[in-house]
């Protein structure tokens, strides 16, 4: 066993040597991202005399505000970057129009776009002013479009319609027809640097950037990619063209080549709020944020001083998710803003292939280069590393050197389902619950399903009833991994597993002989896995079973009072323990042994993860086992709504999910500590191999037997070699 261990560390070194140059982090052919700057947020109190901003814009020096004031009066205030004097005019729609944006023209003029019935306006204000223009240009826009922009230059005006259509008027209003944008799809409209009209497309991951003349394409540079969405663009200035808000941050276009200015990581706002941004310089932004209903809100943005950023320690974390989408949730810009100590940085690992994601983090793992903290994961679980102890911190030791966090304060068992060889090397504040679920009528007094019970309930299904909805979508692999817990077949230290046990051989040939799951190639269709489906098939007995996950005491709700809507049994999975239930902690964290800022990062960690606030994080959604939270949650005497709509039905069904009484949830607790005690964390390399065993066997291509024993050999020599 050791020297299979040697040979593994071996070619693991090996593997690692070839790769060091071609760390997607360290490459050195691309070109150098400058580093991001931090701005300081002020709101601009000009904007507080609007109750609702409509649009912003920019041009030679020259800022407008456009909205409607309290007075109901829409407005147009044109001032300067100190946002203190201003000029300006006012819009009186008629009854039945609506005002749908505006912008800036040369020489200080201005445009409004507005919609009345069958037509649409354009009207232009000049510099002191006095409306000047006013255009009918026809049935351009409808009550029905969304999303509007206009820009003018000397030739007329071009407006983006729902990003799905680019129409130019000229410079008399008169339609002149579409703009062929080559199939590419409609990022946004801006004047450029020069003031130049421009319109960003995209195709695919690569974004366009093309000048606009006489209502036509002119140019167009090929930009790169940018990100999965684009909230805005504006003029640029300095070395930049133009700038944009997309996701994960701020961006400037420079030549050719998107550059990340800032990803917004040390304020209490997310690009996702960002409606519009204005560049005032290189080091001063306007934006324009959704009031969510509590006004208008504008802020400037300042360049900090860069001491202000140096004095804080840096905590980096690994990215592992999400590709363009922002990492800086609320909670870690609310760490960021308020320690006066550490801020968190990202490192970014993500790739669209979860295996080569995590083989290179697991790279710089065994090289001692990972971020801080990192995240596990079944392609890169903690106990995968030979000598894991030695690598990864034990929050144990933190925990119990902690004046603000007890081991006493996490419910019974679940610290211990994240062990690993007694120590605790990885962490997650919460846990979720996967099971299968009968109506209790149904279950003939079983509370659990054991390998001698089993084939019986399959056989006395009741005429007319299916066993499940997966099992009319699935293949018989997945829905043995449905029915069986094959983690229960490994030890708890995972050093040894019994594949070849006479247990999981019948167990192989129970779901094989019942029939249960489709063959390959027989589903048809007509049938669909989704939430309406799985309400409507388990509420009116259309089918035996329901697989289910349970992540937050709203889900148990829903799996008594909406799914079945009368007793229900949670039966579990096919084992002699009479388990009903597993369970599996979310995706969890680890500090690595020779972090300089094991300290910073713990501190970090403890503020992300434990308070009522972090469930709501992507990683931590689930039950917490935190005690006090736990006990909140439990005993919450909210009543919940939860609307369904029947299948074909456009009326939806409301339920008042109600809260739990003290019997229910003493026996909600039983059940989830009995589903403590039967936890797993996935192992993706195991998965495979059971996955691909079974269904040669489910396939005919060898016995029971024999797959039990392949898959023995195959998992005995992984563990071997890994664990």
């Amino acid at each position: 066993m050791n020297t299979k261990k040697n040979i593994s560390i071996i070619l693991m070194l090996a593997i690692l040597m070839l790769s060091i140059g071609c760390s997607s982090k360290m490459d050195t052919s691309e070109s150098i991202q400058p580093a991001l700057l931090s701005f300081k947020s002020a709101d601009i109190n000009m904007a507080e005399d609007f109750s609702e901003i409509i649009c912003t814009d920019n041009r030679s020096g020259r800022f407008l505000i456009f909205g409607k004031l309290d007075t109901d009066e829409y407005c147009g205030y044109i001032t300067d970057a100190q946002f203190k004097d201003k000029q300006y005019f006012t819009f009186t729609p008629s009854e039945n129009e609506t005002v749908r944006t505006a912008a800036l023209m040369k020489y200080g003029n201005t445009a409004v776009l507005s919609v009345s019935e069958d037509d649409t306006m354009i009207y232009t204000y000049n510099n002191e002013c006095v409306l000047r223009n006013t255009f009918n240009i026809g049935e351009v826009l409808t009550e029905d479009d969304i999303y509007t922009s206009i820009i003018c230059d000397e030739d007329g005006f071009y407006i983006d319609i729902d990003h799905q259509r680019l129409v130019f008027i000229d410079k008399d209003g008169n339609y002149q027809g579409e703009v062929d944008t080559n199939s590419k799809d409609i990022c946004g409209l801006s004047n450029d640097a020069e003031g130049v009209p421009c319109v960003l497309l995209s195709s695919d991951v690569d974004t366009y950037l093309c000048k606009l003349s006489g209502g036509s394409i002119t140019d167009e540079v090929s930009c790169g990619e940018l990100a999965s969405y684009v909230n805005s663009i504006s003029p640029g200035c300095g070395e930049y063209t133009i700038s944009a808000v997309a996701a994960g941050g701020l961006f400037g276009l420079n030549g050719n080549k998107w550059e990340k200015i800032t990803d917004f990581s040390d304020n209490d706002f997310s690009t996702q709020y960002i409606r519009e941004v204005e560049m005032v310089s290189k080091e001063e932004f306007v934006i324009f944020l959704n009031s969510d209903g509590q006004g208008a809100k504008m802020r400037l943005l300042t360049q900090r001083d860069i001491s202000e950023i140096q004095q804080k320690k840096i905590i980096q974390v690994a990215l592992t998710y999400g590709g363009n989408t922002d990492p800086y949730t609320d909670l870690i810009k609310k760490y960021n803003s308020d320690s006066e100590n550490y801020r968190v940085e990202f490192v970014d690992y993500y790739n669209e292939d979860d295996e080569e994601e995590y083989n290179q983090l697991r790279l710089d793992i065994i090289s001692g280069k990972a971020p801080d903290i990192i995240l596990f994961s079944p392609y890169c679980p903690v106990s995968s590393f030979g000598d894991e102890e030695s690598i990864f911190v034990d929050f144990y030791e933190l925990i119990d050197n902690d004046s603000e966090i007890s081991r006493d304060d996490f419910i019974d068992g679940f610290l211990e389902t994240m062990e690993t060889k007694g120590k605790l090397l990885q962490l997650n504040p919460a846990f979720f619950i996967e099971t299968n679920m009968i109506k209790t009528k149904y279950a003939n007094g079983l509370t659990s399903w054991n390998p001698r019970n089993f084939p019986d309930v399959v056989k006395k299904i009741p005429e007319g009833m299916e066993f499940s909805l997966e099992s009319q979508l699935l293949d018989k692999t997945e829905m043995f991994f449905k029915l069986v817990d094959h983690y229960q077949f490994i030890s708890e230290d995972r050093s040894k597993c019994n594949f070849d046990s006479e247990e999981f051989v019948e167990l192989l040939k129970e779901i094989k002989e019942l029939d249960i799951g489709v063959s390959d190639g027989t589903y048809t269709g007509g049938v669909s896995r989704d939430t309406s489906a799985a309400i409507s098939t388990f509420r009116n007995d259309e089918v035996l079973t329901l697989n289910e996950g349970i992540r937050c005491f709203y889900d148990y709700k829903l799996c008594e009072q909406v799914y079945s809507g009368e007793e229900l049994t949670f039966i579990g999975y096919i084992n002699d323990d009479e388990l009903n239930a597993r369970s599996h902690p979310n995706q969890t964290f680890g500090i690595m042994a020779n972090s300089d800022n094991i300290e910073g990062a713990w501190d970090f960690l403890k503020f992300y993860m434990f308070q009522k606030e972090s469930l709501n994080e992507p990683h931590f959604y689930g039950i917490p086992g935190m005690k006090k939270l736990f006990d909140e949650l439990i005993h919450d005497q909210t009543i919940q709504e939860y609307y369904y709509f029947a299948p074909g039905s456009s009326t939806p069904d409301k339920f008042e999910l109600q809260p739990f009484t003290d019997e229910e949830a003493e026996k909600i607790e039983s059940f989830v500590l009995n589903a403590l005690h039967n936890s797993s964390q996935a192992d993706h390399t195991i998965d495979s191999i059971v996955r691909e065993e079974i269904g040669a066997y489910f396939a005919g291509e060898k016995s029971a037997e024999q797959t039990a024993e392949y898959i023995q050999n195959r998992v005995e020599i992984y563990l071997s070699e890994i664990y």
